[in-house]
């Protein structure tokens, strides 16, 4: 009875932490690659011999696709802040007034 326990608690063990690095994998857009790998060499291994050429440019492909799409991820992010950050300056309005001696005063606004 122990033993079918413990080689329950191995499965389900198993199948979560194959479920966390598809889920993963996915999240940055590896997975085709790794499925790509995975399948080609179980399933053709001959084929991977023969053309390993074909074989290494459809991976590279592959990886390129990801970097791209984190490259084009990153970038809108940075115009999406520059954005934000233009849109805050230019509707920002003044805490304080510096006086001339160096003093700050703060400045009361009746629109609040």
């Amino acid at each position: 009875m122990l033993e079918l326990l413990i080689l329950f608690a191995q499965f389900w063990g198993a199948l979560f932490v194959v479920g966390l690095a598809g889920t993963l994998l996915a999240k940055i857009h590896l997975l085709p690659a790794v499925l790509y790998v995975m399948i080609v060499k179980t399933v053709a291994p001959a084929w991977v011999e023969a053309e390993h050429t074909k074989y290494l440019l459809i991976l590279a492909a592959l990886i390129l696709y990801a970097v791209l799409r984190w490259a084009l991820k990153i970038i809108r992010w940075r115009q999406e802040e520059r954005a934000a950050r233009g849109y805050l300056l230019a509707t920002a309005r003044p805490m304080y007034e510096i006086t001339e001696d160096g003093q700050y005063i703060p400045i009361h606004y009746d629109d609040t």
